[in-house]
């Protein structure tokens, strides 16, 4: 029965990396990579819910013929603002004509078990016309956290190749109060160790676009 709803889950996952809106075409003038966030409908917001879906973040990518061929996923897991070891990571090559990429973070309600073992279960996902890729991590989670809180980028944006960009977070933490601040994902590595130093579990979802065919380092 769990299999079955894991399989839901990402079944799920990949028909909402197929039905989002497309990215609008907009005139920049560096012609940089640019991703938006899709747009999901409260029906698939609501689906998601009942399925045991906790949260997801959709982004809508374009290349702007950028000289990419490879796109990394990943999570950078911090406690009390230390950077530990990154929790797992994703890579896809990226074939420049196709059209309609689209990138994925889900992190799905964890079975008993995994509660118990402080696990969340997690997926990272690339979708383009020709078909889908993805992958099942397992991050250290909180034990009984009293506050959680998540975000992501609300707007659309540019991105350099090559440089690691920041495109959403969960924190989860003790306290009955939980303060975050507005510009959390620009802010740079030690101004975010600062700011997240109080927080006993913070989760930085990230992407980067490379120029080589080389797994991230």
């Amino acid at each position: 029965m769990k299999r079955f709803i894991h399989i839901i889950v990402i079944l799920f996952v990949i028909s909402i990396l197929a039905s989002c809106s497309p990215v609008k075409e907009v005139v920049t003038s560096k012609k940089n990579i640019t991703i938006q966030p899709a747009q999901l409908s409260d029906e698939n917001k609501n689906l998601l819910n009942a399925i045991g879906g906790d949260m997801v973040f959709v982004f809508d990518v374009d290349l702007n013929k950028q000289p990419i061929k490879r796109m990394n996923l990943f999570v950078e897991h911090y406690k009390s603002g230390v950077k530990v070891d990154n929790e797992g990571e994703f890579g896809a090559g990226i074939t420049q004509e196709v059209k309609n990429k689209r990138i994925a973070f889900t992190i799905a309600n964890p079975s008993v078990e995994q509660a118990n073992q402080n696990l969340k279960r997690v997926y990272f996902t690339y979708s383009d016309e020709n078909g889908y890729s993805r992958a099942e991590q397992y991050i250290e989670s909180a034990k009984s956290p009293s506050s959680s809180s998540w975000g992501q980028q609300d707007q659309k944006m540019e991105v350099q190749k090559d440089q690691p960009v920041n495109l959403a977070f969960l924190i989860e933490t003790a306290g009955d109060s939980l303060e975050v601040r507005a510009d959390l994902l620009s802010l740079e590595e030690e101004e975010l160790k600062e700011a997240i130093a109080d927080y006993d579990h913070f989760y930085l979802f990230r992407a980067e676009f490379l120029t080589t065919d080389f797994d991230r380092q």
